[in-house]
């Protein structure tokens, strides 16, 4: 099970690694290393878990008990537990309090490429603000402050796909079901503009952006039933795994499962059309709508 904690999730996700590999390599029990540190059994899995913040005095606990101390890995230790501590800049903002899963955009933050398969709506972070508002007002009860806030909250996360601090671009490679071309949302004006919005960030995010349409007329496939997204990272991080249903996010660390995802997004890029093809399907669709 991925972390639920909306902070920076890579420090977690790394002291939890390391740390459950110093207690088995010394076949230890956390109950064992609880009773020789004073680390309740409940701390010691939840930082194993990626669950929450790291105590940085409880990490230089667990390093001077695991022998670690004035090493590299205990200094990235203690490191990555003040980094685990720094607020994230999704952190705060109004928007994020009534995002769908925070905890997802911790993810997504901190991920260096996002694989999306989407069904029948244009994906977030490609959204004009037109089409995300009236996406929003027809699929919740935001209305007003609350509106205008996840919609600002929003454009941030899309902000990433030119521009992060200390992070490259945020790469993505989406395959849109080709109903997301056509499932009206607003007006023909708004999805007029949508698909133009589509053609913009294909043709000038081209680099770092990936835009492919699976067509109707491509045969089933398991991994088709629902929209999904899988994050990946570092070469020392699994990958995440998020599917997305009309009763909100789940989201799946499991190792196989995750690479299961990327076979199965793999599967779905050879049954779509190619980059180049799939903008014209996305310009031909916007054809038929007024603009």
């Amino acid at each position: 099970m991925a972390s639920t904690a909306p902070g920076p999730v890579i420090p977690r996700r790394r002291i939890a690694r390391e740390l459950r590999l110093l207690r088995e390599k010394r076949h230890l029990r956390l109950d064992e290393v609880a009773k020789k540190t004073d680390v309740s059994t409940s701390t010691l899995s939840r930082l194993e878990n990626a669950q929450g913040t790291a105590n940085v005095l409880t990490i230089k606990a667990l390093i001077k008990f695991y022998n670690v101390a004035g090493t590299d890995l205990g200094r990235n230790l203690v490191e990555w537990a003040r980094d685990g501590r720094r607020p994230g800049w999704w952190q705060g903002d109004p928007g994020a309090a009534i995002e769908n899963n925070p905890s997802y955009v911790a993810y997504e933050a901190q991920a260096t490429l996002a694989r999306l398969y989407v069904i029948p709506y244009i994906p977030t972070l490609f959204q004009t603000r037109e089409y995300g508002e009236k996406f929003i007002a027809a699929t919740t009860e935001y209305v007003g402050a609350d509106l205008q806030n996840l919609l600002l909250f929003r454009q941030r996360r899309q902000s990433n796909l030119v521009k992060r601090t200390n992070q490259a671009p945020l790469k993505v490679h989406a395959i849109l079901h080709e109903s997301c071309l056509t499932q009206m949302v607003g007006s023909p004006e708004v999805m007029h503009d949508q698909l133009a919005e589509l053609l913009r960030i294909g043709h000038d995010l081209g680099e770092h952006v990936t835009i492919q349409v699976l067509p109707q007329t491509s045969p089933p496939h398991r991994a088709t039933t629902c929209a999904w997204s899988h994050f990946e990272y570092a070469p020392d991080l699994d990958g995440v795994l998020f599917t997305e249903t009309h009763v909100g996010l789940m989201a799946y660390e499991d190792k196989d499962l995750a690479a299961a995802a990327v076979d199965d997004f793999t599967q779905l890029a050879e049954l779509s059309r190619t980059p180049d093809d799939s903008l014209e399907m996305i310009r031909e669709a916007m054809r038929r709508f007024v603009g």
